[in-house]
């Protein structure tokens, strides 16, 4: 990919490009294998390989309004992509140029916070036992609030339901559609087409009102009966 257009000049476009490219796609793939068993064997890799589809999508969209340069990006995995279900059919028609397409896939890319990462693997892409796995801390903790409001929990607990209070909402807009749009305004669609999802929707819902509810509640104080 070249950047240059004389000694003097870098084409803009063509920086763009190549920094996305860089940020956002090769770490990803630096971390995984280089074999579908090995993108497609742990809720991680699964997560990992739609990210990396949704990352050429928004290179191929980009290029249509002109953000970024019309250059061919190599694939180091041309075969590996997104399951059928998290694909979104995105294109540049709801984009009014490059300075929204700028300002959209900034947003996506704010997205992506460690909770919400985590959020979407368990979610979306675990199994059922390493959801169950993952929610049973948030669970106990739940009870555990419910029975002591004042209840002190370590830094280990909190990490482990951060996925839960943090990770489950979400500041992508419903419109244009995007190529963030699966983990987006259609993962909020999601429960009504997906009944497994549904059924972890409600469960992490109801654990996450009581852990709210639990840390918000007004502490009582004494009454003075004199």
């Amino acid at each position: 990919m070249s950047l240059r257009t004389s000694a003097d000049s870098v084409r803009p476009g063509a920086f763009r490009l190549h920094a996305f490219h860089e940020g956002w796609i090769l770490p990803i793939e630096a971390q995984l294998g280089y074999s579908a068993r090995d993108w497609h064997s742990s809720a991680a890799g699964r997560l990992s390989a739609t990210l990396v589809e949704e990352g050429y999508e928004w290179i191929r969209i980009g290029q249509e309004v002109g953000y970024f340069d019309v250059v061919d990006v190599e694939r180091a995995h041309p075969h590996l992509g997104a399951e059928p279900r998290n694909r979104v059919a995105a294109d540049s028609s709801g984009i009014d140029g490059p300075e929204q397409f700028a300002w959209l896939l900034s947003e996506a890319q704010d997205d992506l916070s460690r909770p919400r990462r985590d959020f979407l693997e368990s979610m979306v892409f675990a199994d059922e036992r390493t959801f169950r796995e993952r929610l049973a801390p948030a669970e106990t903790l739940a009870r555990q609030l419910s029975d002591d409001p004042q209840l002190r929990f370590s830094d280990e607990v909190v990490d482990q339901i951060q996925w839960l209070l943090d990770g489950s909402e979400s500041d992508l807009d419903d419109q244009p559609s995007t190529p963030a749009s699966w983990r987006g305004a259609n993962l909020v669609r999601r429960p009504a087409v997906d009944e497994d999802y549904a059924t972890r929707w409600s469960d992490v819902t109801r654990v996450r009102e009581a852990i709210l509810e639990a840390l918000i509640r007004p502490e009582v104080q004494p009454v003075d009966v004199s």
